[in-house]
């Protein structure tokens, strides 16, 4: 395992605390404790976030970085971003939804990377004045076009998983780019909030948080109630819940 940076502050608290921040370890020590039971802190809490550390390098991120950075790769290869209309320089993106998108590059007088949306076809429009394809502005601009694409269908599959199953009916569905969350269900007015990293992820997992959110319509917590009502619809869904927690 590589080596973990850690970060030690020290504060006027009985207790010691330890979280996970920006690619490091970080402690906040008591100071009002002896030194020596100061370094125990320091070794428990370190040992204990290297396990969640160790736990979150193995869960799988869902980024759109791979595809762009193939697609990168595809213009470089052809010389110049300029010709969309030839297809080998693209790279398709298939969706949990069934959707698929066939990604272009080309270079145009705009400020910041764009994404235009000419049928299947998308296109990331590079400022004229760029090297190369920035693949932070590039992911971020792709994130916002799916989450405008994408609201309509995932509002069907919402509809097409309740048919049959549950007469509660959401009033709306929003997609956002949402990292501590799959999910949630504001059972009172009816809305379904999604993250919209769950369209890297296979399809009967989407399933299983689409599941799970309209489940809260009828039942607000995670009684047995709910539990059941989930399991009418998805017998499986426990297995579903632990693949899910493999991802990021």
């Amino acid at each position: 395992m590589d080596t973990v940076p850690v970060s030690i502050t020290y504060h006027k608290q009985k207790s010691s605390t330890a979280r996970i921040r920006d690619g490091k370890i970080v402690l906040r020590i008591s100071n009002l404790v002896s030194r020596r039971e100061q370094q125990r802190h320091i070794d428990h809490l370190t040992e204990k976030m290297m396990g969640v550390w160790d736990k979150q390098e193995k869960k799988v991120k869902l980024s759109l970085e791979p595809v762009l950075r193939e697609l990168a790769n595809h213009g470089e290869r052809g010389g110049d971003l300029e010709d969309v209309g030839n297809l080998e320089k693209g790279v398709e993106l298939l969706l949990s939804t069934g959707v698929a998108y066939f990604l272009l590059l080309k270079r145009a007088d705009v400020k910041k990377t764009k994404v235009q949306k000419i049928g299947q076809k998308v296109m990331l429009l590079v400022p004229v004045e760029d090297e190369g394809l920035d693949l932070d502005m590039a992911e971020e601009a792709l994130w916002k076009f799916l989450v405008k694409d994408q609201v309509k269908v995932l509002e069907q599959r919402l509809d097409d998983l309740r048919e049959g199953w549950l007469e509660e009916e959401f009033s709306k569905l929003t997609l956002k780019k949402v990292m501590t969350r799959w999910g949630s269900c504001e059972k009172r007015r009816g809305l379904i909030m999604l993250s919209v990293k769950l369209l890297l992820v296979e399809p009967k997992l989407l399933d299983y948080v689409c599941v799970h959110e309209l489940a809260h319509l009828r039942h607000a917590n995670h009684a047995d109630l709910f539990w059941e009502l989930v399991e009418s619809k998805m017998p499986d869904w426990k297995v579903q819940r632990k693949r899910l927690r493999e991802y990021e």
